[in-house]
């Protein structure tokens, strides 16, 4: 599912806010999932896996497209302006 696709975005964080980081790894299904459980720090932190792709649409650039890592499929999509992205 993932493969194939360079823009690979961890959201993560504790109580209500996370930060955006980019997956400079492999992309593999079984590396992302050893990076989210990495990020994770033993269950301290939440994380969620974004594709990130430019969006056709007038009034978003970006589409974000949250991927359930047991399943291996898109769940949910997020339209935005610009991200605060870490590169």
């Amino acid at each position: 599912m993932l493969k194939g696709h360079e823009r690979i975005y961890l959201l993560s964080g504790e109580g209500e806010y996370g930060t955006w980081k980019q997956h400079k790894g492999k992309v593999t299904d079984l590396a992302i999932k050893r990076a989210v459980n990495k990020e994770k720090s033993n269950g301290d932190r939440w994380v969620r896996v974004y594709i990130i792709e430019p969006n056709n649409n007038e009034y978003y650039e970006l589409l974000a497209s949250e991927i359930d890592l047991e399943n291996m499929e898109i769940v949910d999509y997020r339209e935005f302006d610009e991200i605060d992205l870490e590169n």
